[in-house]
């Protein structure tokens, strides 16, 4: 299937091999497509936003691509970086004075260290800048291309700036005069917690789960790390622990149990840094959870999960979820941070203060749901090598309405039917955190997709709210049909409520670099047709049509 998928890109798109390179290929195990992710190169320097995906299924046949590729060949229109403006261009170190004054922290380029180093994937030679005094780790810059929004191909310093809060991946011009693009890949045993299906401890109580890691997702348990066993919260999938802050960000409190016991009492009318263990013992869950369940949905190592040791089922390890607990660096938010597969993502829940006494955000699951999902969406959406495919108007708010439609799917109970009205925050901040509950009662959440670009409705949670309530209007369609399963980890696609989710999921794997509402319909779509010969591809045309994607 991969040569079927490279032969496609040659034939059809007019392709020689030296136009591109291999950033991932994996095949899904269930419906078995194979997907191939290309990013173009120009003179031997990567296009970073220049993006082909093909998908073939077990035939043999080409069933969806996507073609972001520059495909100009005016020479007035692309500035090369062995072209006639080249004597221009400048060093990294001076190029990122455009970078950190974009950013609002100019620095003295005089006073950053510059040294090259090999690239340990690609080969290539980067540059590292020591001295900068507001990154946590070195800044790495790297010659590339980027398409700009005229239509240009420009020759740019591509660099990579962790802030803690913020993660950087910018784009300047060559000359240092411009900054380019701007991206931010952050978006904002036994275990005493809050069980799958319940919420928050405002209307739920903590329940001793026994053993509940996946013997398929986690063979080794949660708490295996390099072939031993731990006796904290530090695993395979994810280390969780509440960090010192921004200048200290190593652990200060991470519960410890020989016995692998992890109850610890929670008194809610003390502050939240009094039951720092707690939280961090459901935060370790619940991204275990997710790491389990998303497993049986296609989101293994192949596909660009998070584990320390992919245990030789491909995909790059190393990239274990780093889960803060009660982080000191904010409040009333929550944030997931997804680098490229083989790096380590990392997810920040705050203490809000909406409320006397504050309230802890690790003992609400829906937002950490809604944050994890920000990892799986990048990761499947254009390879698990790029993590620039989110980034445009309508494909950033999809990615807040994935996290979530994820984040209401594991509250739904048998019992529920589409008359449920419900929202997101509520034990946060007391009244939810989006501008409606989501409902498929047209008067009690009115959006549509002709709301996208109208005033009030151009920030990405807002448009991610929109598209959260389709999948809603959809999940109910195919549950009423289809019946419901209490199993999520059956990924059934013979029930309803299992098989929204594997379409939806499946569908991030189909969809083009930074899809729009309609390429990602289409994509569940074809997923559907992929995994149950179009039989319910009337369910999924009455939701979005009803929401003004028809």
């Amino acid at each position: 299937p991969k040569e079927v998928a490279l032969a496609f890109a040659r034939a059809q798109l007019k392709l020689t091999n030296r136009d591109f390179v291999v950033k991932n290929a994996y095949t899904s195990k269930q419906p078995k497509i194979t997907h191939v992710y290309l990013k173009q190169v120009v003179q031997g320097v990567e296009v970073t936003n220049g993006d082909v995906a093909v998908h073939v299924d077990a035939k043999g046949s080409v069933i969806a691509f996507g073609d972001n590729f520059y495909h100009n060949t005016d020479a007035s229109k692309r500035n090369l970086w062995a072209g006639q403006s080249s004597p221009r261009f400048v060093s990294p170190r001076t190029a990122f004075g455009a970078v950190a004054k974009h950013i609002g922290k100019p620095v003295d380029t005089a006073t950053i260290a510059e040294s090259t180093r090999q690239d340990a994937e690609t080969k290539k030679t980067q540059s590292v800048l020591k001295g900068i005094p507001y990154a946590l780790e070195d800044v790495v810059a790297q010659q590339a291309y980027i398409q700009t929004k005229d239509g240009r191909l420009e020759a740019a310093w591509e660099f990579f700036l962790d802030l803690g809060e913020n993660y950087f991946n910018a784009h300047v011009s060559a000359d240092g005069q411009h900054v380019l693009s701007l991206n931010d890949w952050v978006s904002d045993a036994s275990y005493n917690v809050i069980k799958v299906g319940d919420n928050d401890l405002g209307t739920d109580k903590r329940t001793l789960v026994t053993d509940p890691h996946d013997k398929t997702a986690s063979p080794n348990t949660w708490h295996d790390f390099d072939k031993s066993t731990t006796k904290t919260t530090r695993g395979n999938n994810v280390e969780a622990y509440v960090p010192g802050g921004w200048a200290s960000p190593k652990p200060v409190a991470q519960p410890v149990s020989d016995s692998l016991n992890f109850d610890y009492p929670v008194d809610l009318a003390q502050d939240p840094s009094t039951y720092r263990d707690a939280a961090v013992t459901n935060l370790f869950y619940v991204n275990n959870i997710m790491h389990d369940i998303f497993y049986r949905y296609g989101f293994d190592e192949a596909a660009g999960n998070f584990q320390n040791d992919n245990y030789g089922k491909g995909g790059l390890g190393g990239d274990h979820v780093q889960a803060n607990a009660q982080d000191p660096s904010g409040t009333n938010n929550a944030n997931f941070y997804t680098p490229p597969d083989g790096q380590r993502p990392r997810m920040r829940m705050y203490v809000w203060t909406a409320t006397k006494p504050k309230r802890d955000g690790d003992f609400e699951n829906d937002i950490i749901v809604h944050e994890y999902t920000h990892g799986i969406s990048n990761r499947l959406t254009g390879g698990p090598s790029n993590v620039r495919c989110l980034d445009d108007y309508e494909s950033g708010g999809m990615g807040e309405g994935w996290g979530d439609f994820f984040g209401v799917w594991l509250r739904l109970k048998a019992n529920d039917t589409r008359d449920r009205v419900i929202s997101l925050g509520d034990y946060v901040y007391t009244k939810g955190i989006r501008k409606y509950a989501y409902s498929t009662d047209m008067k009690k959440n009115p959006t549509t997709y002709g709301l996208v670009y109208t005033s009030g409705w151009s920030e990405v949670h807002s448009i991610g709210e929109i598209w959260a309530n389709i999948l809603y209007e959809m999940y109910w369609n195919l549950t009423e049909k289809l019946g419901y399963t209490a199993d999520f980890y059956s990924a059934d696609v013979t029930k309803g409520n299992t098989l929204a989710t594997k379409l939806v999921v499946d569908g991030m794997k189909l969809q083009p670099c930074n899809p729009t509402f309609i390429s990602a319909r289409d994509a569940i779509l074809q997923a559907e047709e992929q995994n149950t010969g179009g039989k319910h591809k009337c369910e999924i045309w009455a939701a979005f049509a009803k929401r003004g994607v028809g």
